[in-house]
């Protein structure tokens, strides 16, 4: 599986350097903070980051504080939430706040590679879902307008039949309408055939992904 960013968010240096050796041993990119607010910053850049890691009890802010401030900012990233005691309402307000998993402390290696790279695939996920979405709209805008496109053609046509039939002149911008009419149905067609492929192809990343999150 293709490795990606990972941020980690803890105001304790020694399980930021655990975690980032874990994680990079892994193969994982991995940039810590101690500081949330220094996180929010870089997190409001435009390189793309695959899971964010946070601690939920931090001086400054925590976990949720940070959760939030990221959702004000319309910043969509798989989170992990690390808590030294296991609580259902803090559970239920971390998975509110757009948290994935929670892991109680002391941490296990094995338990932060399987739920970083879970998080990281869910993202993906979702990221493909998106996509498939928005091309989903996108071809049904090209068929609307294909069949806009072959019924004009069809009334251009028509009206170039019953002027032959009744022995009157044929104009010569009924013949562009319905020769532009053509090029533009086949132009149309092409895009639709694109955006199939396209589609064929991110429901099967979609369909691998999803198998994976099973796992």
């Amino acid at each position: 599986m293709e490795k990606g960013l990972v941020v980690i968010v803890d105001d304790d240096r020694e399980i930021l350097e655990v975690c980032s050796e874990v994680l990079m041993d892994q193969g994982f990119e991995v940039i810590s903070f101690e500081n949330p607010l220094e996180a929010i910053k870089a997190l409001m850049g435009s390189r793309r980051v695959d899971v964010i890691i946070t601690d939920f009890r931090m001086p400054e802010m925590n976990g949720l504080e940070l959760m939030g401030k990221l959702n004000d900012q319309k910043i969509k990233i798989p989170a992990i939430m690390f808590t030294g005691v296991a609580d259902k309402e803090l559970a239920i307000k971390a998975l509110n706040a757009g948290c994935h998993y929670l892991i109680e402390k002391p941490l296990r290696n094995q338990e932060l590679i399987h739920y970083t790279e879970q998080a990281m695939v869910y993202g993906r996920w979702e990221g493909i879902s998106d996509r498939l979405l928005q091309e989903c709209t996108h071809l049904i805008k090209l068929l609307k307008e294909l069949s806009s496109n072959y019924e004009s053609r069809f009334n251009h046509a028509e009206n170039i039949v019953y002027l032959n039939k009744s022995g009157s002149q044929v104009k010569p911008e009924e013949v562009q309408g319905y020769l532009k009419n053509i090029s533009n149905g086949i132009s149309i067609e092409n895009e639709v055939q694109d955006s199939n492929k396209t589609m064929e192809a991110l429901a099967k990343e979609h369909k691998m992904l999803k198998n994976m999150i099973r796992r």
